[in-house]
């Protein structure tokens, strides 16, 4: 996977790529390499009935930076120990990265 790092919405957003973000235009630095382990999301909508769904906790291999994965909760990420990174997107395609940019370069990283 690639990785890019922005400023947007006042904060660094992390994006990770499954595609090379140049293809789409993008100038900025990319950084190749990266693994991102996110079998946790095949299984979101499995979610234990009248519990709350809570939004996926990031975290990366404190000896390998270029490991990530997802977690339900910190203290699922802090028994795997990992560390805890910025905010992220991930992108599978290119028209979901496109769109994402598009409201980025609008003032709105959220044109949904």
């Amino acid at each position: 996977m690639y990785k890019i790092r922005l400023f947007a919405d006042g904060r660094w957003v992390e994006i990770f790529t499954a595609f090379d973000p140049r293809d789409c235009g993008f100038n900025g630095p990319v950084e190749g390499g990266y693994f991102l382990d996110d079998e946790m999301a095949s299984d979101w909508g499995e979610w234990p009935a009248k519990t709350k769904r809570t939004v996926p906790v990031r975290g990366v291999h404190p000896d390998e930076p270029k490991d990530y994965r997802l977690y339900r909760s910190d203290a699922e990420r802090e028994a795997a120990g990992y560390l805890p990174t910025p905010y992220l997107t991930i992108f599978r395609n290119p028209e979901e990265y496109n769109v994402w940019l598009q409201g980025v370069e609008s003032g709105d990283p959220d044109p949904s």
